[in-house]
């Protein structure tokens, strides 16, 4: 379960790096340099529908299986996401 998490971790940390790339070049993420946010009504839909997503397969994941930091990081997805 934990391996699950992880890469889910990772997952939507880059996928927060893709959304907000003047925000990732800041912090010294340079691979989404080359592009900027998109503001349209349909890339909001888009990112809208993808966070929900990430917060229910977070939500999935059986939290007794993990550890107290796997739990904290579960969380927190599902809490950023939704």
């Amino acid at each position: 379960m934990t391996d699950e998490l992880d890469a889910l971790a990772v997952e939507y940390h880059d996928f927060q790096r893709r959304m907000a790339p003047t925000y990732a070049h800041l912090e010294g993420d340079y691979r989404f340099a080359e592009t900027f946010e998109d503001v349209s009504r349909a890339a909001e839909d888009r990112r809208i529908q993808d966070d929900r997503d990430f917060a229910r397969r977070a939500t999935a994941i059986d939290e007794r299986q993990l550890g107290t930091q796997d739990r904290i990081t579960r969380e927190m997805i599902a809490w950023s996401a939704s």
